[in-house]
């Protein structure tokens, strides 16, 4: 038999206790790492933002994450997409080209709770992939989760020649961009 119990630390985060056979304690918050990642991001893109900018945002997003969690679980996402999608919506929001100064818990969980999941892929794999222009950190076979609008991916590698396409990102999850790069010389036989 297991039991569990909720309780609120002095910062406002929401742990959950349960209990089966021992004592298992998890905190019902998102992930550090990936927050921790995504943070370090946002400063090197944005030198404007401050560690107490970040430090404010990030007890907004742990207020928020009960929310976006019940949210994007009921579409159907795994703890690891809502926190790749809780970092994605951080990053766009503390975009340099954001004019935003601050979010409550309320918008973010809204804005997180409309992004849209794209599995990239390509063969062969480890592409670089471009969105409307920008150069993204990841390469092929990924996923990213991005605003409902219309973006235009391009797809490269070395020694092949790159392929574009444009697709509407809608809410939730989104069918796969796959593409086949096409070599720039002919296998030889």
């Amino acid at each position: 038999m297991w039991g569990c119990n909720r309780w609120r630390s002095a910062g406002g985060v929401i742990f959950l206790s349960a209990i089966l056979g021992g004592t298992v304690v998890c905190a019902d918050e998102p992930d550090l790492g990936t927050l921790q990642t995504a943070a370090t991001e946002i400063q090197l893109k944005n030198q404007k933002v401050t560690a107490s900018l970040l430090a404010a945002d990030r007890k907004v997003i742990n207020s928020a994450y009960p929310t976006i969690k019940a949210k994007l679980s009921k579409r159907g996402f795994g703890e690891a997409d809502i926190n790749l999608a809780m970092a994605a919506g951080w990053k766009n929001l503390r975009d340099p080209s954001s004019r935003l100064v601050g979010f409550s818990e309320r918008t973010f969980a809204a804005y997180v709770a409309r992004l849209g999941k794209l599995k990239i892929e390509s063969t062969p794999d480890e592409a670089y992939i471009d969105i409307d222009g920008n150069r993204q950190n990841e390469i092929t076979n990924t996923a990213k989760w991005l605003a409902p609008r219309r973006y235009k991916f391009t797809l490269s590698r070395d020694d092949y020649f790159p392929q574009h396409e444009d697709r509407v990102i809608v809410e939730g999850d989104n069918p796969p961009l796959n593409m086949t790069l096409t070599p720039k010389i002919p296998p030889k036989p």
